[in-house]
């Protein structure tokens, strides 16, 4: 049901963004802006990531791990996205794994997640 598809693949995480149609998935995770290159997320109105950061939708796979939630695909949504959906992690546990930084370079990576980095 995507109109428009571009993916990256990073090892198995796989996020894709474009506009859809109709939406399957029960609950969506929702994007927040807090300030500059900063964000939050909320599942079904509760807060998910406390503390605003750059690469939120690994930190939400992370929260989602922990919570107990099993492994699967889940869905992010921008807070005023008129899509029914913008990013989709085929493995949040995979997710979790992983962060996204710029700090060696003005190109943003994807690299393996440190406990340090939060």
């Amino acid at each position: 049901m995507n109109v428009e598809t571009k993916s990256a693949l990073c090892g198995k995480v796989q996020i894709s963004s474009g506009a859809t149609t109709a939406d399957s998935a029960p609950a969506i995770v929702v994007i927040h802006p807090a300030s500059r290159g900063k964000f939050t997320a909320t599942l079904g109105g509760s807060p998910l990531v406390a503390r605003p950061c750059s690469s939120v939708i690994f930190a939400a796979c992370r929260a989602l791990v922990a919570a107990g939630v099993p492994d699967g695909a889940k869905r992010f949504r921008h807070a005023h996205s008129a899509h029914a959906y913008d990013a989709e992690v085929l493995s949040i546990h995979v997710g979790a794994r992983l962060i996204a930084s710029d700090e060696s370079s003005s190109a943003m990576r994807i690299r393996k997640w440190r406990y340090e980095d939060e």
